[in-house]
């Protein structure tokens, strides 16, 4: 149930801003992008191994199924700052 509610209120939040963010690069407006550093991003990495050797201690404990939220997200992250600093860097050389 708040997974729906979570959707309901996120997913419209979400694509509004990429509406509004594609908007204005049509205009010739662009947003400063998130820095992303070499240290940031094996920081995030590291943050995301410790997450799912939690997630799967927590699982061989309890025996319960549980959805890793949380390691799926910081993993999720994790991509996105790493495309950010491949764009970045691919356009430095």
């Amino acid at each position: 149930m708040s997974a729906i509610v979570l959707v309901a209120v996120f997913v419209p939040l979400i694509r509004g801003a990429v509406q509004e963010d594609r908007s204005l690069r049509r205009e010739g407006i662009e947003l400063p992008s998130i820095p992303v550093s070499r240290k940031s991003l094996i920081t995030n990495s590291a943050l995301a191994i410790v997450l799912w050797i939690v997630y799967a201690f927590w699982i061989w404990m309890s025996k319960v199924p549980v959805f890793p939220l949380l390691p799926v997200a910081c993993t999720a992250w994790v991509a996105f700052e790493f495309s950010l600093w491949r764009r970045r860097t691919e356009t430095d050389e």
